[in-house]
């Protein structure tokens, strides 16, 4: 099997050879940088409520539910995905049935965009297909 070609760290000047991305210590004092911007998950409003429900979605939806039909998508979940999105203030629809496992691209990232730009799922439907 062929090795991938080592590159250098992502990070601008730094000369330690990775295999992708940025070395370690890039990698950490990114992360750190990230999370001292964004606040932790809690913060965020990502506490117990949403680890149990995210945890249940995943596992009802191990796939990808593929809601924009894609041939031969046939990829995990890595993102519990509310069908209709909450209420800026983390209130709404916290049911399993306004849930669903999406993969992270281009399903969610999609579905986020039409969020953004047409309202909740798109104009007139929800991801998955349905009439609101």
């Amino acid at each position: 099997m062929p090795v991938a070609v080592r590159r250098f760290c992502g990070q601008p000047g730094c000369r330690e050879l990775v295999d992708r991305g940025r070395c370690e210590k890039h990698r950490l004092a990114a992360h750190a940088a990230d999370r001292q911007y964004r606040g932790k998950t809690a913060e965020r409003g990502y506490g117990g409520r949403h680890v149990k429900w995210r945890r249940l979605v995943l596992a009802r939806d191990p796939l990808c539910v593929n809601p924009y039909k894609i041939p031969n998508h046939y990829v995990p979940s890595t993102v519990a995905d509310h069908i209709v999105p909450l209420n800026p203030d983390g209130s709404g629809d916290w049911s399993l049935e306004n849930g669903q496992g999406l993969c992270a691209v281009p399903c969610h990232a999609r579905k986020t965009r039409d969020d953004r730009t047409h309202g909740a799922c798109g104009p007139g439907r929800r991801a998955n297909g349905t009439e609101h």
